[in-house]
C-alpha cells in the first residue's frame, strides 16, 4: 500500500467533515502500516495544499465576478447619463 492509498481517503474525508469516514480511513491506514505521525505529518501537508487550492480558486472567481460587475455598472451608467 503506498502512502496515496491511505493518505487521499483521509484527505477527502477530512475535506468532505465526515468524521465517521475519517476514522475509518485512519484505522484502515494504521492498519496497512502506517505509523500515526506520518499520518498527521501528510495528512497536515495535503489539507493545506487542498485548502490553498480552493482559496486560490475562490479568488479567482471574486476577481473575474468583480470584473463583470465593474463592466455592467460602466455600461448601465453609460446608458443611464445619456
Amino acid at each position: 500500500m503506498t502512502r496515496d492509498d491511505f493518505m487521499n481517503p483521509i484527505a477527502q474525508a477530512v475535506l468532505d467533515l465526515q468524521p465517521d469516514e475519517t476514522g475509518a480511513a485512519v484505522e484502515a491506514a494504521l492498519d496497512a502500516g502506517a505509523r500515526p505521525v506520518e499520518i498527521i505529518e501528510i495528512g497536515r501537508a495535503r489539507g493545506t495544499e487542498r485548502i490553498a487550492s480552493c482559496e486560490s480558486r475562490s479568488n479567482q472567481i471574486g476577481e473575474s465576478t468583480n470584473r463583470v460587475t465593474q463592466s455592467y455598472t460602466e455600461k448601465t451608467q453609460r446608458y443611464t447619463e445619456g
